[in-house]
């Protein structure tokens, strides 16, 4: 079931098994995502800061787009290339392939 706020945004998703999403919105604009009531990113028009599990400190990502404006490939501050990600000419995700595993 999901339920919207006043401004039709999501506001919360319950799924049959029980998990549950929460939306919040701030007037900043600010993309937070928080796992376990923990803050684990913070997206941003250039890409994402991740923060390490049990860490204080946040990395860095940065998403490489194709002409399209997709996310074609994700790289961290130093320029290591962490994801590439291919598309369907329809633009649905095709493969996504981690460089870092």
């Amino acid at each position: 079931m999901i339920k919207y706020n006043y401004l039709t945004l999501p506001q919360s998703v319950q799924f049959r098994r029980g998990d549950r999403i929460e939306y919040v919105y701030d007037a900043s604009g600010g993309n937070k995502v928080y796992v376990n009531n923990q803050l684990k990113y913070v997206l941003t028009d250039e890409g994402y800061m991740e923060k390490a599990t049990g860490s204080t400190t946040y990395t860095t990502y940065y998403y490489l787009n194709d002409h399209l404006g997709s996310h074609w490939i994700v790289m961290d501050a130093y320029g290591t290339v962490k994801q590439v990600n291919s598309y369907y000419p329809s633009g649905a995700s095709m493969a996504e392939r981690r460089t870092d595993q």
